[in-house]
């Protein structure tokens, strides 16, 4: 038997045909089970007296006349009987045997025919697969699975779109019961799509979707003790195919169901061929540019990050949260040491009000701690031992490359590198929570100051972060420094001025004695 463009084609008829009892049983209980309450018993039967008889002819003009006629669609129930039953004929009005007879499928929107399996073809009791599927996204596009369970199962066809924001959004959804064990089967599925996908945007269908993929898929799950079907994914058998999709200007306009008002049809003519531009978004983002004083106490700088409103910049973005690629340039100047076992420099809150990556510590030996959290949910960290010096600019590049992290120091126009091997990738989603630059109240900030921080999203080779204005950053400097010269000298005339009282005070009793 040949199986094509939705018909089936017998080409081939013998001059005997072989009834065994098994098949005939086979057939009874389907059409008992398909057919009964359609109205058609008494067609049946007669079919199946026929099929006992040798008269290839009657049978083939009582076939004929059940499928011409309007009210009972059994033509194709009876065709699906000769196949259970395995009877093959031969024509005795002088048609030739290569003759082919076509019987549509289509009946109705959901058709499910038993079949049998093509001679020698052996298929195990759990069998799916798609008999026939679209190969792009048309209105009226169906699906046929075929199938096969031992028990009584579940059914599933479903169509998923995945689009720059969102993966498997399962816009259509068709479930069917399956209580026929061990016979083979096909159901036909109409697919229904949103217009959304379908079409292209016009004033009835304002809003349209950019999908990257559209997947039909189908499954089968085994009812058993009268538990819930699971997922697609936890599936007994799961089958898919993605489909062509069109862009949205080669989409067909959707067919109007309205007459919209006049003034609703102006607005749209004026507004239709307007382009709508993203706003320009860049990858590097300042996240200091003046200098910030830090008085170690709970207190700093919050920054937070949205997603990107450019598709092409957020799909990059979503895809290196667990590969990042993202460098971070930040300028400290430290007057006294950290009073406290650490000091936040930067740090990153999660939405739950835990650490992520990445954050960046002071101890109070003047190293650093740079700490992150991996794909596995685990937070590591290492320690650098730079003992950073006070009262100097110090620049802190910290660079992170999938699992590597690397940080470079530089002060006085010297760089010392450190880097780092984490043993699983770095999770890093900087619109997840917030940042803090200094500190917050989870932790202290250290004496000093920020100068610029500029934040690479998508990672650099080449950092481009002086201390600008520099002539500020030089007067902060030369204050500080003349502030200590004053504070030293004044200690020291205290010193002294203590000393000389204490010895006039010395000598004056002397005297007296």
């Amino acid at each position: 038997m040949q199986y094509k463009n939705n018909t089936i084609e017998s080409s081939s008829w013998s001059a005997s045909h072989d009834l065994t009892r098994d098949g005939l049983a086979s057939a009874k209980h389907v059409l008992s089970s398909d057919l009964r309450e359609r109205g058609c018993q008494r067609n049946v039967s007669k079919m199946l007296r026929l099929l006992r008889s040798d008269d290839s002819k009657l049978l083939l003009d009582e076939w004929k006349r059940i499928n011409r006629a309007k009210n009972c669609s059994v033509g194709y129930w009876t065709f699906t009987l000769m196949l259970l039953s395995r009877v093959t004929y031969k024509l005795t009005d002088g048609t030739p045997a290569s003759a082919q007879f076509t019987v549509d499928l289509d009946v109705g929107e959901f058709v499910s025919e038993a079949i049998s399996s093509k001679s020698g073809e052996s298929l195990p009791d759990n069998f799916l697969e798609f008999y026939s599927a679209p190969d792009k996204v048309v209105d009226g596009s169906v699906v046929r699975v075929r199938y096969r369970c031992p028990g009584p199962c579940q059914l599933a066809v479903e169509v998923v779109v995945s689009t720059l924001r969102t993966t498997d959004l399962v816009v259509f959804r068709k479930k069917w019961i399956c209580s026929t064990p061990g016979v083979y089967r096909i159901h036909r599925v109409l697919l229904r799509w949103p217009p959304s996908i379908l079409y292209q945007q016009d004033f009835s269908n304002r809003k349209v979707v950019e999908a990257e993929s559209v997947t039909v898929r189908a499954r089968l799950d085994h009812l058993k003790d009268g538990s819930e079907p699971r997922t697609h994914h936890g599936s007994t058998l799961k089958i898919h195919k993605v489909l062509q999709t069109m862009p949205l200007l080669e989409r067909p306009t959707k067919p109007p169901t309205e007459c919209p008002s006049w003034f609703a049809q102006l607005i749209w003519q004026t507004t239709r061929d307007g382009i709508s531009q993203c706003p320009h978004e860049s990858v590097v983002t300042e996240m200091l540019s003046f200098p910030l004083a830090s008085t170690g106490e709970h207190f700093g700088l919050v920054r937070r990050f949205q997603p990107f409103i450019d598709g092409a910049l957020e799909v990059v973005r979503l895809h290196a949260v667990t590969q990042p690629s993202v460098t971070l340039s930040v300028w400290i100047y430290l007057l006294k040491r950290c009073h406290r076992r650490l000091c936040g420099i930067i740090h990153h809150v999660d939405r739950k009000d835990l650490y992520d990556s990445v954050l960046m510590q002071l101890t109070d030996t003047g190293d650093v701690i740079i700490q992150a959290r991996v794909t596995t949910g685990e937070d590591e960290a290492f320690r650098v031992s730079a003992a950073l010096p006070l009262w100097k600019w110090i620049r802190l590049d910290c660079y992170i490359q999938d699992s590597k992290l690397l940080l470079d120091v530089t002060w006085d126009d010297e760089t010392h590198r450190y880097v780092c091997e984490f043993q699983d990738s770095i999770y890093y989603d900087d619109t997840d929570g917030y940042f803090v630059i200094g500190g917050s109240k989870y932790m202290a900030g250290f004496h000093g100051y920020f100068g610029p921080i500029k934040y690479y999203r998508f990672g650099t080779e080449e950092i481009r972060n002086p201390l600008h204005p520099e002539t500020a950053f030089q007067e902060l400097d030369t204050t500080h420094r003349q502030c200590r010269e004053i504070k030293a000298f004044a200690k020291a005339f205290l010193k002294e001025v203590t000393e000389s009282h204490l010895l006039s005070t010395i000598n004056k009793g002397e005297i007296l004695l």
